[in-house]
């Protein structure tokens, strides 16, 4: 039985990852398309929308996303999951609606605040239906996740994804029509494939009933999760991305950009941990609300050997090569040290850390911690982003990012042992470590001077990486013989 789990947890991580990677890609695609159809105001504004969207998601979904799968993975009460979904679903779309309202009220006022320019006051009501359709979406996207139906959301993002691409080509190229058509067709497009999942999903697979027993009791249980996650969304916000306010104001814009560049690039790293805390998430709902904290701990520990194995070597490239793929891809302007993408992976290493971690701090349902220890974290980030980029740069930005996710992901990971001892595996890190090293002296021989030479490094660097882990027996029988059922070799 457990074979079979681990089976399905590595395909959905795999098939999570590619679909993720693509939809990534497909931002590059939306990018020329906007830049050469768009003047620079309008530009702004299309950004402007997407970041007010992606800050206020989490105030109308009153951070229901998180619950549900908490809540609703691996209940087989059919009419325990329905009551319980279509409670948050009701209490979304009322806040949602609310925050509509409030949109078309008060345009002028919103549009001074988000856009610095009242002339753009129609776009604020098309930003709140866009972020009551986003989320619905969000929702229904939470329901298949709690589901375990990884496979089927990836293939439902990437054709949303690839829907939005369609409409913007076809607004902007073919017809040349306006930023407001495609937002209208985005809202349309998002609420109508919500309609779908729901008829077809939620309707479908545990129908519909409304009836909560013990209203008062869950609605309590409901926030007391649930509402930690409204402050901690603001203040990853300010640990992530509040350090490009300080380059600017004490630096300058060139700098920011050089900075902003360099943390694009090392963000690639998020595709190691991002997809095992996604799909891990309901299934360790899933053995803990059965009791089975083995099953748990087996869990916690495979998905930090995973990301070990893969995100060391991958910093230690990105430290190489990193520099060279920036001046092939942009211009003599953006050179950005190699020290600098080093401080900055290390930061994303800890982050991915703190990443697989909170989840147990979610499974025992004090999330409330989470949002005490991000506090502390986001202070100490703006603390030391001041003194440290006064005193040395652009590289005191990402030392204090560093810093501040070395510490977030200390104190998540002393809480969350607190509740599941598990073991960290010191002798494998160290291999991994030792194998990355001898990778990095042999790749820094090669002289990249082009994206086929670029190519060929990171092909041989992989091989030595993977040859020297072999050789090095990083890979228990256990693991062997994981591996091998995984591809159906056993």
């Amino acid at each position: 039985m457990m074979h079979e789990y681990k089976k399905k947890f590595a395909s959905d991580v795999i098939f999570y990852g590619i679909s993720s990677g693509l939809i990534s890609l497909f931002g590059l695609i939306t990018l020329p398309i906007l830049t050469k159809t768009l003047s620079p105001d309008l530009y702004g504004v299309w950004v402007q929308i997407g970041v007010t969207i992606g800050l206020l998601l989490t105030f109308i979904t009153l951070g229901f996303q998180m619950t549900v799968v908490r809540f609703l993975s691996g209940n087989e009460d059919k009419q325990r999951v329905s009551s319980l979904f279509h409670l948050m679903l009701g209490i979304v779309l009322l806040n949602g609606l609310l925050f509509v309202l409030i949109t078309f009220f008060f345009q002028k006022v919103l549009s001074s605040f988000i856009f610095a320019d009242v002339s753009f006051h129609h776009f604020v009501p098309l930003t709140g239906l866009w972020l009551m359709a986003q989320a619905i979406y969000a929702m229904h996207i939470s329901f298949i996740r709690s589901r375990s139906k990884i496979k089927l959301l990836s293939l439902i993002n990437i054709g949303l994804s690839t829907l939005h691409i369609l409409i913007l080509y076809t607004v902007l190229i073919v017809f040349t029509g306006n930023i407001e058509m495609v937002l209208i067709l985005y809202i349309l497009a998002t609420v109508i494939l919500s309609v779908i999942i729901y008829l077809f999903e939620v309707v479908r697979t545990v129908d519909i009933y409304v009836k909560v027993h013990d209203l008062k009791s869950t609605l309590k249980d409901l926030f007391k999760f649930s509402l930690p996650f409204i402050p901690n969304h603001p203040l990853g916000w300010i640990l992530a991305s509040s350090d490009r306010y300080f380059i600017v104001h004490l630096l300058s814009l060139s700098e920011n950009a050089v900075y902003s560049v360099a943390y694009s690039l090392a963000n690639v790293l998020s595709l190691f941990y991002m997809p095992l805390g996604f799909v891990a998430y309901p299934l360790l709902v899933e053995f803990w609300e059965k009791n089975q904290k083995s099953a748990v701990r087996d869990i916690l520990e495979k998905s930090c050997r995973v990301y070990i194995f893969f995100v060391i070597p991958s910093i230690l490239g990105l430290y190489v090569i990193g520099p060279k793929l920036i001046l092939i891809l942009a211009t003599s302007d953006y050179i950005v040290p190699s020290t600098l993408i080093l401080w900055v992976c290390l930061g994303i290493l800890f982050l991915g850390f703190e990443q697989i971690n909170v989840y147990i701090i979610h499974l025992t349902k004090k999330t409330y911690y989470t949002t005490f220890i991000i506090s502390i974290a986001a202070v100490l980030n703006i603390v030391l982003n001041y003194f440290f980029i006064k005193a040395i740069g652009i590289e005191g930005a990402a030392i204090s990012t560093f810093i501040s996710y070395l510490f977030l992901a200390t104190f998540v990971a002393f809480l969350a042992r607190k509740e599941l001892h598990y073991s960290f595996d010191i002798k494998f890190t160290l291999k991994c470590i030792f194998a990355s090293l001898i990778m990095l002296f042999v790749i820094r021989q090669v002289a990249i001077s082009s994206i086929f030479m670029m190519l060929l490094s990171i092909l041989l660097g992989a091989g030595i990486y993977l040859a020297l882990t072999i050789f090095l027996r990083c890979f228990t029988k256990e693991d062997i013989k994981d591996i091998k059922h995984i591809f159906g070799f056993d």
